[in-house]
């Protein structure tokens, strides 16, 4: 159900971002994983499978669209010296958090009869904080601009982040320039394959695609301790191996 609801998710993600903003966008994810986390808490004390299930397909529909909309609002903020070292940032809190997620999975640790309950309500806590640190935030200038047309309100946005009219003034510059460059007829997927000036950048993204896909790592995250047990070490020496 996690998965189900991570697929959902991040198809569904870039519509969000694009109806709600970007800042709204998290704040509805957040509160969907806020709830998911309390669902899977109580699924223990009411014995129900089922409430389970539930919790864990909203988890999953949170953590799919904050691979959507999470980067999206943060290259959208960050200055442009910044963007690609933040979005780097972004993807290390993602793994940061699969690896003390696996930590805390241990059977030494939550992850046993008595614990499972609280590891899995753990999920809470992210989002709450999420929320906490949202209400400061101020929403994407570059959305506001571009496609709320509200130049007035996306300079109050950027003042908030920047703090000096050169650079506020620069970047509105910078984002007129992107929603002119929108105006132009949209390309299809064959115009995109055809196009030479396009044909290094959508090369690269493919095979870093393919790379991280046929790398394995998938199916090694889902059945290491397998992998382990089945060459003859033992179950407790696998999930620290």
């Amino acid at each position: 159900m996690f998965v189900v609801g991570g697929m959902v998710g991040a198809m569904i993600g870039g519509t969000i971002a694009d109806k709600l903003g970007r800042k709204r966008g998290l704040i509805l994810s957040q509160v969907m994983g806020l709830l998911g986390g309390i669902i899977t808490a109580i699924s223990k004390p009411l014995f129900s499978w089922e409430v389970l299930l539930v919790g864990r397909l909203l988890v999953g529909f949170t953590a799919g669209l904050n691979t959507v909309v999470a980067p999206l609002y943060l290259s959208e903020i960050a200055p442009v010296n910044l963007r690609g070292g933040i979005g780097v940032l972004n993807q290390l809190a993602v793994t940061s958090g699969i690896f003390l997620s696996q930590i805390l999975g241990l059977s030494e640790i939550l992850g046993n009869e008595a614990g499972w309950a609280w590891l899995l309500a753990i999920t809470a806590f992210p989002p709450a904080l999420q929320l906490i640190l949202l209400m400061f935030c101020p929403r994407s200038p570059r959305y506001v601009y571009i496609s709320l047309e509200q130049e007035d309100e996306a300079r109050t946005e950027l003042y908030k982040l920047r703090k000096d009219d050169d650079v506020v003034n620069s970047e509105i510059r910078e984002m007129f320039e992107e929603k002119q460059a929108e105006k132009e007829p949209d390309m299809n997927l064959w115009d995109i394959i055809k196009s030479s000036k396009l044909r290094v950048a959508l090369t690269i993204g493919i095979v870093m695609h393919l790379s991280q896909q046929l790398s394995g790592i998938v199916a090694i995250f889902y059945y290491v301790v397998t992998f382990f047990t089945d060459a003859g070490i033992e179950t407790n020496q696998a999930k620290v191996s």
